[in-house]
């Protein structure tokens, strides 16, 4: 069977030259079916960038943790979740907005923990899977305020998209943590031994460790004290 020798509509003889209305049609629609399909690929493509960037996030987004100056360390976790339907190499970054001298911090991923002062790594996640984040914060004696963000991303779109995990830490000297108003006085602050308590109306206190076990309740009208000096870790709530 010999080949079909024309490539353009318009080196076609015979019939498409005797119906050039017919031959205006087959033009027309070989332009529609073109834009048809440059129109599928790019909602193609848009759907799967959508997908990447929603389906790749961080759980839960911050922290908010107190503890005491003598506490060892604290633990921020989030899960990194990769949903966009592929494999993945992700970046985290370190950032920290404030943070006493005196304090460490470290970060874990899915891989391990690395060392004090590492600010950023790579780790991969398989499609539609997930892996730790975490971030250790040791005071050492240290009291203060810090503000930290863990910022991950996909190293092949960064300018894209990028998902965080914020942490903001509060440390007390003593690991007192004093809940009042104008009608309660509590002094000293921090306190090693007794804790001299002065109230308008009765009220009682409990002294619970950071698990929320209770320790120690005592109901005061006035003035009292409590010593505290046998327990490491306090923190002091009261009821009218």
């Amino acid at each position: 069977m010999p080949r079909f020798p024309f490539k353009k509509f318009s080196e076609l003889p015979g019939i498409f030259y005797l119906c050039p209305q017919l031959k205006s049609r087959l033009m027309k629609k070989s332009r529609l079916m073109k834009k048809i399909g440059l129109l599928l690929v790019f909602f193609l493509a848009t759907l799967l960038i959508a997908r990447a960037q929603n389906g790749f996030y961080i759980d839960p987004p911050s922290h908010d943790l107190e503890f005491s100056a003598d506490a060892s360390a604290q633990q921020s976790i989030s899960i990194v979740y990769n949903n966009t339907g592929m494999g993945r190499t992700f970046r985290w970054v370190l950032l920290v907005d404030q943070e006493p001298t005196g304090w460490i911090n470290q970060v874990c991923d899915i891989n391990l923990c690395y060392a004090p002062g590492v600010m950023t790594k790579d780790f991969f996640l398989g499609s539609d899977s997930s892996g730790l984040i975490r971030l250790d914060l040791t005071p050492n004696n240290v009291s203060g305020e810090g503000y930290f963000r863990v910022y991950v991303y996909d190293i092949n779109d960064s300018a894209n998209y990028n998902a965080t995990m914020s942490v903001h830490a509060l440390v007390d000297p003593t690991g007192l943590s004093v809940i009042y108003d104008q009608a309660i006085s509590i002094y000293p602050n921090p306190a090693k031994d007794i804790l001299h308590l002065q109230t308008s109306r009765s009220t009682t206190f409990t002294i619970t460790d950071q698990s929320g076990n209770i320790l120690f309740t005592k109901t005061i009208n006035g003035k009292g004290e409590i010593n505290i000096a046998n327990l490491t870790c306090r923190i002091i709530l009261f009821k009218k």
